[in-house]
């Protein structure tokens, strides 16, 4: 067992207010806002400037879970929260621990049938939704549905839509009216079982085929433990959370860690650039959480704008690049800061300490890049399953290949390892999920009897626990040859491609028999390619092959992409900005 960073101060309330190794979500919350009842908990600076200290949020959290008792919400029944990221939603996430019920975050983004379907596949008895969203859950009782996002004076934009007036009565609530006639004076009985369930996240994962997986407080909390240790988080720090809270990701390393010790955690809402950057510059976040692909949008946009200011800054640039690089891996020495300190503030990156990746591999590139530049930045790995936190790399270690090293306190195994020594990485410590919900097949496929989970991740490990992932087992391409193809691989080099917006690898059969499986590219046009050929697919396409032509020349005979497929319209994204594979098939029916 690895212990939280606040420990002694959690044990002083053992046999008190919680009963096994960890204490439960709410009873944390409630632990450490006595510690810091002063310090900023949430903010938001959209639609309005708005937060929350510690102790207005436990005053908050506490009035919401008697409601949610005093209307019939009893120990064990789902809820769900569906809406963009916000203050409000780290209240009720946090008071649906409270009042002993099962959280079920829901992607804001879904259509009306695919959260109806999760709703029901839940049984989901009251939800919290935004207003846009208060529609998709018309089976719910009347009394059973409240408004997260509040409408503001003459914004019609915001007004919630007719289809739900009509459905549950004139007006639903806002959630701080609905409250207006509860306070906080009641008796509130923490749950204190760190055994109990505490949510259920449902995963959009690629294939379209969404599973619940259920984390008990006990899996959570211990992964906060895990990370905490690999990652020290301060009560002075802040963390920047514009990924959505429905993602295991980003409601583990924003919301859940940064409020365990006392921090700051500030909701970003829209995943736009200049918005990003104007928030980050009122915030002043120490730690920023992100998605490949996002910082290599970052990446990009400062390469662009250096080329932008001439070849004279850009040959300055460069040196300072260089003689960064050196201090940086070779010294151990961060002189990046110092060099690259305007640019840093050109993207109101100069306040943050550390940036965090996950959600996939990133490239080595871009990773160095920021490192050089002065900025932390540590790579992580995980899924849904291990509440997900799996791997981080250390702050020291500068290790750019590597998505991280394995957590203290989990085993990691490589098993049906390939003759080039990489195999599928399999896992197991207090982290691991119950299992799906009310789904006993799909949980035995991944969870075997030894209690270790099948991540579905091929790769290998090095003598330091670091993990190396090569691709998705279900991905892999098999070759006539018997050489195995890892798409992702092949799919990183067009990472920072003027042509390729997005681009997926995928095999085919190239003979009547259906034998000997290739390599097909399935590409998308960047804007800049589209733009400049009229919107003629059939040159974007010429312009994209001679790219594949130069990458071709980098790769072995056997993964070289023998055919291309340009689709005319782009792919759809999970949350975390992963291309939809479960698409694929259909784009194709109209690719040239």
């Amino acid at each position: 067992m690895v212990e939280l960073a606040l420990a002694e101060e959690f044990d002083k309330h053992r046999g008190k207010l919680f009963s096994g190794d960890y204490p439960t979500l709410s009873v944390s919350f409630h632990i450490v806002s006595g510690l810091y009842p002063d310090n900023i908990c949430f903010r938001e600076f959209f639609p309005e400037d708005s937060f929350y200290s510690y102790s207005q949020a436990d005053s908050l959290i506490k009035r919401i879970a008697l409601k949610l008792k005093r209307i019939g919400v009893t120990k064990g029944d789902r809820v769900a929260v569906c809406g963009k990221n916000s203050c409000v939603w780290g209240l009720v996430f946090y008071a649906i621990n409270a009042a002993s019920a099962v959280a079920v975050p829901i992607d804001a983004l879904l259509s009306k049938d695919e959260v109806c379907n999760i709703a029901g596949k839940a049984k989901i008895k009251f939800a919290f939704a935004d207003g846009d969203r208060c529609p998709f859950f018309p089976f719910l009782e009347e009394g059973m549905l409240v408004r997260l996002d509040k409408v503001a004076a003459g914004n019609q934009q915001n007004r919630l839509p007719e289809e739900a007036d009509s459905a549950f009565g004139s007006a639903l609530p806002y959630l701080l009216d609905w409250l207006s006639d509860q306070d906080d004076s009641g008796d509130l009985a923490l749950p204190s079982d760190d055994r109990d369930l505490a949510c259920i996240l449902f995963t959009s994962g690629t294939t379209g085929v969404p599973k619940g997986v259920q984390l008990t407080n006990r899996n959570i909390m211990a992964d906060v433990a895990m990370t905490e240790d690999r990652f020290r988080v301060y009560s002075h720090d802040s963390c920047y959370a514009i990924l959505p809270l429905h993602h295991a990701y980003a409601l583990m390393a924003a919301l859940l860690v940064l409020t365990t010790v006392g921090g700051e955690v500030i909701f970003g809402k829209r995943l736009v650039s200049q918005q990003i950057f104007r928030e980050m510059r009122k915030g002043k976040p120490t730690i920023f959480l992100g998605v490949p692909l996002l910082y290599t949008k970052i990446a990009n946009g400062i390469r662009d704008e250096l080329k932008r200011r001439g070849p004279l800054v850009l040959t300055l640039a460069g040196l300072a690049y260089r003689l960064s690089h050196f201090f940086r891996f070779s010294l151990n020495i961060n002189i990046g800061r110092f060099l690259f300190g305007k640019i840093l503030r050109t993207i109101s990156f100069d306040s943050v300490r550390s940036c965090i990746c996950g959600g996939g591999p990133l490239s080595e590139k871009v990773v160095s890049n920021f490192l050089v530049w002065g900025v932390n930045f540590m790579q992580g790995y995980g899924m849904t399953e291990t509440s997900p936190i799996i791997a981080l790399n250390p702050l020291e270690s500068r290790n750019c290949k590597s998505v991280g090293k394995i957590l203290t306190g989990i085993s990691a195994e490589i098993r049906n390892k390939g003759k080039d020594g990489n195999g599928t990485l399999f896992v197991k410590g207090e982290n691991c999920m119950k299992g799906y919900y009310e789904d006993p097949e799909e949980t035995s496929e991944i969870l075997g009897d030894d209690g270790f989970i099948d991540t579905g991740d091929v790769g290998h490990l090095d003598s330091r626990g670091y993990f190396y992932i090569t691709g998705r087992a279900k991905n892999i391409i098999v070759t006539s040859g018997g050489k195995n193809v890892f798409p992702e691989e092949i799919e990183e080099k067009f990472s920072r491609s003027r042509k390729v917006a997005q681009i997926v690898i995928v095999g085919f059969k190239s003979d009547e028999e259906q034998l000997d499986e290739r390599i097909r590219a399935v590409a998308y046009p960047t804007k800049e390619l589209l733009d400049s050929v009229g919107g003629d697919f059939s040159k974007a396409k010429k312009a994209i092959s001679k790219e594949i032509a130069s990458v071709n020349r980098s790769l072995r005979s056997y993964k070289k992409i023998e055919d291309l497929k340009v689709v005319k319209e782009p792919f759809e994204m999970t949350t975390t900005r992963k291309i939809k594979r479960s698409c694929i098939e259909r784009l194709l029916e109209n690719a040239i």
